[in-house]
């Protein structure tokens, strides 16, 4: 929990909106928010495993959506196919796939509203510990086309 404290306050505090979902002695799910003129920007969104599927990542979207109704951005690892699944239902789209080398990992940008000029981008193949960190993507579509 200090190591999320000192990244909090360096890399959020007074930069960002923190929406908490919480139970007496514990947190449930929170939401890191960065409203900005054109669109909002959610830099982190978590809900503790044992409080999934309860509706608390909706809602903390629904507020997001509320602050800002212009359209959200979040970045997500590819190889995080339930976090995927969760934008894709919640109306996002991958939007930008790039390569992190802060985390070593392949990201994925994803969008809402997810419509109009917004274009798809190949579907992101997460990597295995045996693959070449060059490849990182196969040629089909984002989310499989859903």
């Amino acid at each position: 929990m200090s190591a999320w404290r000192s990244r909090f306050l360096r890399d959020y505090a007074g930069r960002a909106e923190v929406w908490l979902l919480a139970a007496p002695g514990r947190i449930l799910a929170f939401m890191v928010l960065k409203p900005q003129r054109r669109h909002g920007f959610i830099e982190q969104l978590f809900v503790h495993p044992q409080n999934q599927h309860q509706g608390l990542g909706r809602a903390l979207l629904a507020l997001a959506r509320f602050r800002c109704p212009a359209g959200l951005e979040l970045d997500t690892p590819a190889e995080n196919l339930v976090a995927r699944e969760f934008y894709r239902r919640q109306g996002f789209a991958a939007q930008k796939v790039a390569f992190d080398p802060l985390v070593e990992r392949v990201i994925l940008r994803y969008a809402w509203p997810a419509l109009e000029v917004r274009r798809r981008v190949p579907y992101v193949t997460p990597p295995t510990s045996n693959s070449p960190k060059s490849v990182i993507a196969a040629p089909s579509w984002t989310d499989r086309g859903r």
